[in-house]
């Protein structure tokens, strides 16, 4: 939490969680989503590019949750996508996400812990 000042007031679960964290993990470490983020990038034919900020911001936007099939039209993947676009997309997907069945909504993709965090 902070104080009214802005001041960070140490928690019990901080000094518990902060060995943890930095306990020689390999995992890219990447900034907090912020939604005063930039708009969306482009490429030249106007599709998204896939970078693996795009998609974790894509996907946190959708509460953290959504599904393969969803995520793979707003990125604009189909049979005609390259195979080098395609393998990109998936080996981001599986560094963001775990898959999740749903009894409703069928495999969701959902976004880990480490990753969903807000800042």
């Amino acid at each position: 939490g902070e104080d009214g000042a802005g001041n960070k007031i140490p928690s019990p679960s901080d000094s518990a969680g902060a060995g943890a964290a930095q306990g020689g993990s390999q995992k890219m470490k990447l900034p907090p989503i912020s939604l005063n983020d930039p708009p969306l990038e482009l490429d030249k034919d106007g599709k998204r590019i896939i970078s693996l900020e795009a998609l974790r911001r894509e996907i946190w936007l959708h509460h953290g949750q959504i599904r393969s099939k969803r995520l793979m039209k707003i990125f604009s993947i189909s049979n005609k996508t390259s195979k080098e676009k395609k393998n990109a997309f998936r080996e981001y997907v599986k560094e963001l996400c775990t898959m999740r069945t749903d009894s409703v909504e069928g495999n969701m993709l959902v976004l880990k812990q480490h990753y969903s965090n807000m800042g």
